[in-house]
């Protein structure tokens, strides 16, 4: 996430790249959206310029930092690194903080970060809306130095905002589902099971999401980080020691599956538009290097 006016596509282009291209590994999506994202920084900081304005991309969100767990925490060696991530979300803080588009926006005149906005993200009085799995209607505006940006990298801007807005929100329709099956509910007990087996008594990890700010409350970071910790990689161990990590991915195929068959020519048009925007991405960047 990022705060301010200063919004990248970064969450994005890693939910689409993580809905599709199944051959594709977690380090090959990761590479992908962080390309992207390098480029686009590049063609805002050159369209802002040009319009008497100063613009520094922010870093690409890591491996680490894309990584997703929605139904339980399946992945030791991360679990030892970054417990539930807490550290992950204070680092991605700390470059808020530091961040010079926040300093550079603070020494200007209301008119003149006014001026600024309209020229990264567009006055507002012309947007492409669409209405994603759910009903609700997102709008993002057509106007401005990251829509130029977008439409730069993927060619047809209204159709990849179109697309990519769907696509990026069609868990929403199937996790329900793999939490509902029974097949889940069953591999969680076993995974209760293991947990308590361990001294942990939790009923899901979802509990423990639940538990987890009132266990750390008060801690030091240091503390608190070792907490999560101790907590995920038990998690981990037990998702793996139990059948819960295998039913939960395959359980995930399925019905996302066949959710992205219902959406196909959404999942289609953004796959076609992503593998455009990763070659014009190279070849930016290759003449910028």
């Amino acid at each position: 996430m990022r705060m301010g006016i200063f919004r990248g596509s970064a969450a994005l282009v890693a939910t689409v790249l993580a809905a599709g291209c199944a051959a594709s590994t977690v380090g090959d999506r990761a590479a992908g959206a962080a390309l992207i994202e390098r480029a686009e920084g590049t063609f805002v900081v050159q369209c802002m310029a040009k319009q008497g304005f100063r613009y520094w991309p922010p870093a690409p969100a890591t491996a680490d930092e894309r990584r997703e767990f929605p139904y339980v925490v399946d992945d030791p060696a991360w679990a030892r690194a970054h417990g539930y991530g807490g550290d992950l979300v204070a680092q991605r803080e700390r470059r808020q903080a530091e961040d010079p588009n926040r300093r550079y926006l603070d020494a200007l005149s209301e008119d003149r970060r006014a001026a600024v906005a309209a020229a990264y993200g567009g006055t507002g009085s012309s947007a492409v809306e669409v209405v994603v799995p759910g009903g609700a209607t997102i709008g993002q505006s057509d106007t401005g130095c990251l829509a130029e940006a977008q439409r730069t990298l993927y060619g047809d801007f209204a159709a990849w905002v179109r697309a990519s807005t769907v696509t990026g929100n069609l868990s929403s329709l199937y996790q329900p589902k793999v939490t509902g099956d029974p097949r889940f509910q069953k591999a969680v007990t076993a995974w209760s099971g293991c947990m308590h087996s361990a001294g942990l008594s939790y009923a899901s990890p979802q509990q423990i999401q639940q538990k987890l700010p009132e266990l750390t409350d008060g801690q030091s970071p240091s503390r608190a980080h070792r907490t999560e910790v101790e907590l995920a990689v038990a998690e981990a161990d037990c998702a793996l020691a139990t059948p819960l990590s295998k039913v939960a991915r395959d359980l995930d195929r399925q019905y996302g599956d066949e959710i992205r068959q219902q959406y196909r020519a959404e999942v289609e048009t953004t796959e076609r538009l992503r593998r455009d925007a990763l070659g014009r991405a190279e070849e930016l960047l290759a003449r910028n290097s």
